[in-house]
């Protein structure tokens, strides 16, 4: 709907696909870090970390994406439509990804790229490859350096 929009109005415009944004100043922050390898730790609205699949994003993080996403759009006109996902680098738990994949959704389908999680053995399942691409966005901030 949106590409189509932007097409039929002769507008560029960019969606941001946030991770659940993540603020440590804020009061259950220390809870959610103390319980972090449960996956019942409500995590935001009711739901739990692994209903998150995990992912998250530090709130400056995200404002990082939103700025660089605006300076891809004043750089680059005529650019139409795109999209990008914003989060951090990491998942939101101690365990390993594929371990928690193979753990709670054994039924799922082996990931594209195991390669990356062989590497860096905690990294999202959340794919912000495309933004660090294009908008040249880095995360700076991490849980594991509250």
């Amino acid at each position: 709907f949106q590409r189509a929009y932007a097409r039929s109005h002769g507008m560029d415009s960019i969606a941001l696909r946030l991770a659940t944004v993540m603020n440590p100043g804020v009061d259950n922050w220390s809870r959610i870090i103390e319980t972090i390898d449960d996956p019942d730790t409500i995590f935001v609205r009711e739901l739990s970390l692994r209903e998150y699949l995990w992912q998250y994003v530090h709130v400056e993080d995200a404002v990082q994406g939103l700025t660089l996403s605006v300076k891809h759009l004043e750089a680059n006109p005529g650019l139409g439509f795109d999209t990008f996902n914003i989060g951090a680098a990491d998942n939101i738990s101690s365990v390993p990804t594929l371990e928690l994949i193979a753990r709670y959704f054994p039924e799922t389908p082996m990931v594209k790229h195991p390669k990356r999680f062989v590497d860096e053995p905690t990294t999202a399942l959340y794919g912000i490859d495309k933004a660090r691409r294009v908008l040249g966005y880095e995360p700076q901030f991490t849980w594991r350096d509250q």
